[in-house]
């Protein structure tokens, strides 16, 4: 028992802590967009939106899959938790992959 409560907690304040970590570069993306919109005229905000739509869809996907942790912990075994555990992987497979996108330099 402790040791799915640690395997569970632990999942749960690494992607807690990626939340932190992924406002900070929305910030920082955000500044980058403000100097690149500052040193040339031809581009607005509406070209670099997508970015920060990007930025975003990572902060609530972090949120929404950190929140899993605990209700998975709490369910009683059944069919379903094979079913939740594959949809939770796939989540965090396919976030993985979006926030290596956000973290790439455009």
């Amino acid at each position: 028992m402790l040791r799915k409560l640690d395997h569970f907690k632990t999942r749960y304040m690494e992607h807690y802590r990626s939340i932190g970590i992924a406002e900070k570069r929305k910030k920082e993306l955000q500044e980058q967009i403000n100097n690149c919109i500052a040193l040339n005229n031809k581009y607005g905000p509406r070209e670099f939106q997508f970015l920060e739509e990007i930025a975003e869809l990572v902060i609530r996907a972090r949120r929404a899959l950190t929140y899993t942790y605990p209700l998975r912990f709490y369910m009683a075994v059944t069919s379903k938790t094979a079913f939740f555990d594959f949809l939770q992987g796939e989540l965090e497979g396919s976030l993985e992959k979006l926030n290596k996108k956000n973290e790439e330099d455009w």
